[in-house]
């Protein structure tokens, strides 16, 4: 998904439509304007920029809640599976 923000991004430079929406967070007043010329990339690279932005957040929760609800022995347990160290407690 970021591969597709820097796209985005080399678009809307390559196409010199970066202030091609003055206002922000909404463009021209509108939550979606009309996407003609530079609008289609610059409101474009806004919204795939949000997208990534959002699915950011929802790892972050999900990271830092399966951390925090298990303690510190779970990320002993990843660490040592991460780098193929077999635990102390295995019998093989």
């Amino acid at each position: 998904m970021t591969f597709f923000l820097l796209i985005a991004g080399g678009m809307v430079t390559s196409t010199d439509s970066g202030l091609a929406v003055p206002d922000w967070p909404l463009a021209y007043g509108m939550l979606f304007p009309p996407m003609v010329g530079g609008i289609f990339y610059e409101h474009g690279h806004r919204l795939v920029a949000a997208t990534v932005g959002l699915l950011i957040l929802v790892l972050a929760v999900l990271v830092f809640s399966a951390v925090s609800g298990t303690g510190t022995n779970s990320m002993g347990n990843s660490r040592r599976q991460a780098t193929f160290v077999p635990s102390k407690n295995s019998s093989a």
